[in-house]
């Protein structure tokens, strides 16, 4: 009888297939009911999946919920805004201690002239915005940011980081923000361009001048508290709404002026105009 028993004990066990599943309880798609590692495995590709920090950026002032194409300078002249473009790099969100913490993306980078095979890594936390004319809204893509809790404020920089100045952009994935693409902000010339616009200082003129804030002097470092901190939760994104006024780019400038005058106004103004959307 306890022979037949344990027959079946062992026959019921050789039909149950153990469950393949993502056992990370840090990850978005953690399945408590699975007993095998779907990461474990030599040369198979992980099914876990993390939470991301997503940034939304609203393009508008008080007055417009829109980014214009018509602006006025200082002297009452018209000039039209053709484009507008800026990196967003260093990424990080400080908690109650005062502890910064970065998404873990990584990208591979080579030094303009190096005949080196084998890339540097760094931190890939860098998004490439291009603000679409009378458009609301730029939703960007979300980077893995694997720490949850109360957070106080968020930092980033204005361009791209100092060690990514003089990365070459032609041996980069074009898809990836620091690829060589139509939309690139590079040239073998002046490395990356941090931030700038595409405009016509004389609307009855069909021209248009390009001015790029280019070298490691013109990043700029913002800080943005969050008035009620942000509070996240084990295996859910972050969400991190702003607003950019660029109403406040152009306090002040002289659209006229040559265009080193320009930019270094510019890039007095434009720190001003992020804020939080809580």
């Amino acid at each position: 009888m306890y022979r037949f028993l344990f027959l079946i004990v062992l026959f019921l066990a050789a039909c149950v297939q153990p469950k393949e599943g993502c056992t990370d309880i840090s990850a978005s798609n953690y399945n408590a009911a699975a007993d095998v590692d779907c990461c474990a495995k030599i040369g198979a590709t992980c099914c876990c999946t993390y939470p991301q920090l997503r940034l939304e950026i609203y393009n508008f002032s008080d007055t417009n919920k829109y980014l214009q194409q018509f602006f006025r300078d200082k002297n009452d002249h018209i000039f039209s805004l053709e484009k507008s473009y800026f990196y967003l790099s260093d990424i990080k969100l400080y908690d109650q201690n005062g502890q910064a913490f970065v998404t873990t993306d990584t990208v591979g980078i080579f030094p303009v002239g190096s005949n080196s095979t084998t890339s540097e890594i760094k931190l890939n936390n860098i998004y490439r915005v291009f603000p679409s004319k009378n458009s609301s809204f730029t939703g960007l893509d979300g980077r893995t940011f694997r720490k949850y809790g109360t957070f106080t404020k968020i930092s980033f920089v204005l361009g791209v980081m100092d060690d990514l100045v003089t990365n070459d952009a032609s041996k980069l994935d074009p898809n990836k923000p620091l690829g060589l693409n139509t939309d690139t902000l590079w040239t073998a010339q002046n490395g990356y361009v941090h931030y700038g616009i595409q405009i016509k200082q004389d609307t009855g003129v069909n021209e248009q001048i390009r001015l790029d804030a280019t070298g490691n002097s013109a990043r700029k470092n913002v800080t943005l508290p969050f008035k009620y901190n942000l509070n996240t939760k084990e295996s859910f994104d972050v969400l991190v709404k702003m607003k950019i006024d660029y109403n406040k780019w152009f306090d002040g400038v002289d659209i006229k002026a040559d265009k080193q005058t320009i930019l270094d106004k510019l890039g007095v103004n434009i720190v001003n105009s992020f804020s939080i959307i809580e």
